[in-house]
C-alpha cells in the first residue's frame, strides 16, 4: 500500500503543478493520503470507503447552521456553491489516482517484489475506491449537468494549454524554436 500512495501523492504533486487540481483540492487529497499512511502503519488497516471526509462533514454542518440564521442565506449559497466545486475537483483527483495506481499497479509490485495475495488486496482496496468516486461524479453529473460541463470545460482548457506548453518547450529544445 505506502509505494502505491507515494505513486498517487505523486501523481497528485504533478496535478497540482500543472493546474489541473487547485491548491485546496491537492492538499486535502494529500492529507487524506497521510491519514490512510498512518492508519496502515499503526493499525495495520485500510478504510474500506472512498478515503474523505472527517474536515468535509464539519464544514457542512457549519454551512447548514450558518443557512439557519436570518441574513446569512446568501453567504451560506456561495460557501455551498465553493463545497460543490472543491469536493467535485477532489473527486475527480481521487478518480484519477485510484485510476493511476491500478494501471500501475502489477509494475509497482514487480519492482518492489510484492507477492500476490497483497496485490489482490490492494487492487481491490483501490477499485471500490474507483467505483465509489465514479459513482459521486456521476451523481453530479445527474445533478447538475451544467456545473459538470463547465469543469470539464475548464479540464479540457488547461489540458490543452499543458499541451501547448510542452510542444513548445519541446520544439525549444529541439533547436526548432528560438
Amino acid at each position: 500500500f505506502l509505494s502505491c500512495y507515494a505513486a498517487e501523492k505523486q501523481l497528485y504533486l504533478q496535478m497540482f503543478n500543472k493546474g489541473l487540481l487547485s491548491e485546496n483540492a491537492y492538499h486535502l487529497l494529500n492529507h487524506d493520503i497521510d491519514l490512510e499512511i498512518d492508519l496502515m502503519r499503526y493499525h495495520s488497516a485500510v478504510t474500506g470507503k472512498t478515503p474523505i471526509g472527517v474536515m468535509r462533514k464539519s464544514y457542512l454542518k457549519f454551512i447548514h447552521a450558518l443557512a439557519s440564521i436570518p441574513g446569512f442565506a446568501k453567504l451560506a449559497d456561495t460557501f455551498k456553491i465553493n463545497e460543490l466545486i472543491s469536493e467535485y475537483e477532489e473527486k475527480w483527483g481521487l478518480h484519477q489516482g485510484s485510476t493511476s495506481v491500478l494501471n500501475h499497479l502489477d509494475e509497482i509490485a514487480k519492482l518492489e517484489s510484492i507477492n500476490d495475495s497483497a496485490v489482490t488486496v490492494v487492487r481491490q482496496c483501490f477499485q471500490s475506491w474507483l467505483e465509489a468516486t465514479k459513482r459521486h461524479l456521476d451523481e453530479a453529473a445527474e445533478q447538475f449537468p451544467e456545473f459538470v460541463t463547465d469543469m470539464q470545460d475548464r479540464l479540457a482548457r488547461r489540458l490543452l494549454l499543458n499541451a501547448k506548453i510542452e510542444t513548445i518547450v519541446h520544439q525549444a529544445k529541439s533547436g526548432i524554436l528560438q
